[in-house]
């Protein structure tokens, strides 16, 4: 899954589309439901989509709710581009509040950018500029995620001011599998993280990251801030922003770990339960031991105990490392 970066200041195009901020609280007065379902459906970087089991028209659903859920939020800035009284394209930008308090600068994501497949390449162009107008490049920053299957959006965005910040493979896993192949390393404790281990695991992550992460590669992320980042959000991860933190100890000291985030709402929408592999970290002392596949076969094992069918783990295509452990 590629993630783009904004800039700006690139010439605009003549077009064929009124384009307004839409301040009101709802979507419906503007984008039929079937509508917004035609341009989800034919929206193929959004997530979620090849899940085994997932329905396309549940699926669709399940983007139009959140869809309205962030047209809804005040904090959001909504863009629509009008071809007479017709919607034609649909652009959602939120801010990231994690994001700006860690990094100490304006974060922004365009959640979502929605658009009538025949619609003009140009006017789509000028919604999206349109929607991060404002956001000032010198002191913040704007990521768009997408698949690079939609080509059509990753033309858009291209031609509109973003440059390309990584690409990501999604790796799936079955863990009932996972939990059949689960063993243990000698010399190792595994187990869930505990409430005194916050610490010592934010140590570990702060030490011990990739650095062909989206924060180690933005230009506009200073790289001093960076161990502090994944310190931080492998911290908040043990104070449950993650559902699990499965740790690997040596001598009783934390030494590696990963997070699983499951996506309940996507379950409750299509039937189809999910996890999500967010941060993964091994001490450099403890490398080369397969301590990391050791962490995630006894995660995949514990999810499946409690029902969950699968897990993605999304890592940086160049992440070689990581992807000898996922394969």
């Amino acid at each position: 899954m590629p993630q783009f970066l904004a800039k700006y200041g690139r010439a605009s195009h003549s077009v064929r589309m009124e384009i307004t901020p839409h301040t009101d609280s709802t979507l419906e007065s503007i984008v039929p439901d079937s509508r917004l379902l035609e341009w989800i459906e034919g929206a193929t970087g959004l997530p979620y989509r090849t899940l085994p089991g997932v329905e396309l028209d549940r699926w669709c659903r399940f983007h139009a709710d959140r869809v309205r859920q962030a047209v809804a939020d005040d904090a959001s800035r909504v863009t629509v581009g009008r071809s007479g009284n017709d919607a034609q394209a649909l652009a959602v930008v939120k801010p990231l509040p994690w994001d700006t308090e860690v990094l100490g600068r304006p974060v922004f994501s365009l959640e979502y950018l929605l658009f009538d497949r025949a619609a003009d390449v140009d006017a789509v162009v000028e919604v999206v500029r349109a929607a991060v107008r404002g956001i000032d490049s010198a002191s913040g920053s704007l990521l768009y995620k997408t698949s690079s299957a939609d080509v059509p959006a990753l033309a858009a965005i291209g031609r509109a001011g973003f440059d390309l910040l990584t690409i990501h493979l999604d790796h799936l896993f079955d863990t009932k599998l996972a939990a059949e192949g689960s063993h243990d390393l000698d010399g190792y404790e595994f187990g869930e993280a505990r409430e005194d281990e916050v610490e010592a695991i934010g140590e570990v992550s702060a030490h011990n990251y990739a650095l062909t992460d989206r924060f180690t590669v933005d230009p506009l992320v200073p790289p001093e801030r960076v161990p502090e980042v994944y310190r931080q959000w492998a911290m908040n991860s043990v104070r449950g922003f993650a559902d699990l933190v499965w740790v690997a100890r040596r001598d009783g000291v934390p030494v590696g770990f990963g997070t699983w985030s499951i996506q309940r709402g996507l379950a409750e929408a299509t039937g189809v339960t999910v996890a999500w592999n967010g941060l993964a970290s091994v001490a450099s002392s403890e490398r080369n031991r397969g301590l990391f596949r050791r962490i995630k076969s006894g995660a995949l094992a514990e999810l499946h105990r409690r029902g969950v069918p699968w897990v993605c783990s999304p890592t940086n295509v160049l992440n070689i490392p990581t992807q000898r452990c996922f394969a």
